[in-house]
């Protein structure tokens, strides 16, 4: 717990900064980083990271999607058949050593990771950005948080043994009312110097807290299928990237895709 407390102190001013700095060029290399050492620590996971011509592919789509989201975010989805088009020659070519389950979960664990890492850079460039940017990571976090505490105190039911024997439906539950209360704070704050769409802000803050609770299972039923406890060792008492991100992950492309839908904050010109 002392290390976990430790690690957090020392990587929540770096965080910080990132969603203060007024240009969103430095999140950018940022996120690449981030992407790069997660599709590392996917690789070891998933025993790929011997597989050359399918790491070095990874790795390139490990920079290109941040940088495309940030340059021509409309041109992803030209990305992503350029990606799955050149990992299917790469079948061929290599059709005696990558064998069709080792290209699958190449394919799918790049996208996962590098994929979704680059929405974090997407909602970022929206007009609205840099207030919406706080939401990924105040949903994430703070449902982890009041689920941990919740599931801690009040913790009887467990919510899904076989994938995190330790997560319980109160915890699941404290959780999504944990992000409702921070996100209800979070409007109080902005709303002096923006218009906060309330119902859209707290019907999100329900729907994007169990989507992060998803987004944190998910992360842990490829670890317990693959005989691992943490990915990395990035952040101590945390894991690696992987394991503090995974929440991430699924609330960055939740509020992107809301935010377009249902808007959730207006900026005033002039």
């Amino acid at each position: 717990m002392k290390t976990r407390i430790l690690t957090a102190l020392v990587s929540l001013p770096l965080l910080l900064a990132v969603l203060i700095f007024p240009y969103p060029w430095l999140l950018t290399p940022v996120v690449a980083v981030l992407t790069l050492v997660g599709l590392w620590e996917m690789s070891h996971c998933l025993d790929l990271y011997e597989k050359t011509p399918l790491t070095v592919l990874s790795a390139l789509m490990g920079l290109s999607f941040p940088l495309l989201a940030w340059l021509k975010p409309e041109l992803i989805w030209v990305l992503i058949i350029f990606y799955t088009i050149k990992i299917l020659c790469l079948s061929v070519v290599y059709h005696k050593t990558l064998t069709l389950d080792v290209i699958a979960k190449s394919y799918l664990s790049t996208l996962y990771v590098a994929g979704l890492f680059s929405t974090i850079i997407t909602v970022r460039m929206a007009p609205e950005g840099r207030l919406l940017l706080w939401l990924i990571f105040i949903a994430a976090f703070a449902t982890d948080t009041f689920a941990y505490f919740t599931g801690c105190f009040l913790g009887k039911h467990k919510l899904c043994p076989e994938v995190s024997p330790k997560k319980t439906v109160e915890g699941a539950i404290g959780g999504v009312l944990g992000c409702v209360l921070c996100f209800g704070i979070y409007a109080l704050v902005v709303s002096k110097s923006v218009v906060v769409n309330l119902p859209s802000l707290l019907t999100l803050a329900v729907v994007v807290s169990v989507v992060s609770q998803f987004g944190d299972l998910s992360a842990s039923i490829i670890k317990r299928q693959f005989g691992i406890k943490d990915y990395g060792h990035l952040f101590p008492g945390h894991g690696g990237v992987l394991d503090r991100f995974d929440s991430v992950l699924f609330t960055a492309p939740t509020i992107a895709i809301w935010s377009q839908v249902w808007p959730i904050i207006w900026v005033l010109f002039g």
